[in-house]
């Protein structure tokens, strides 16, 4: 999610009202497991992939998990073939 649809998401609740707000940026992903090799551009892919489609309560599992993926699958595309 862009940081400006929740402030737009934020704003449609009234000022008093109580809520758990959770989120989690590129480095704290990486601190909780997440690859470290994770560039922003690959960031903003995993963003992308895991947005909406995931109970919030298991965003960060599934971002760990996605983080990981990313950067096999682009160490695997740039591997030396020739080695295999």
């Amino acid at each position: 999610m862009k940081v400006h649809e929740v402030i737009r998401e934020l704003s449609k609740i009234p000022a008093d009202d109580d809520i758990i707000i959770n989120w989690w940026e590129h480095n704290e992903v990486a601190e909780q497991g997440g690859s470290k090799d994770l560039t922003l551009n690959e960031w903003k892919h995993l963003v992308d992939r895991i947005n909406g489609k995931e109970e919030w309560t298991y965003i960060l599992e599934l971002a760990i998990d996605e983080s990981h993926d990313i950067v096999a699958q682009r160490e695997d595309l740039f591997k030396d073939k020739s080695e295999l």
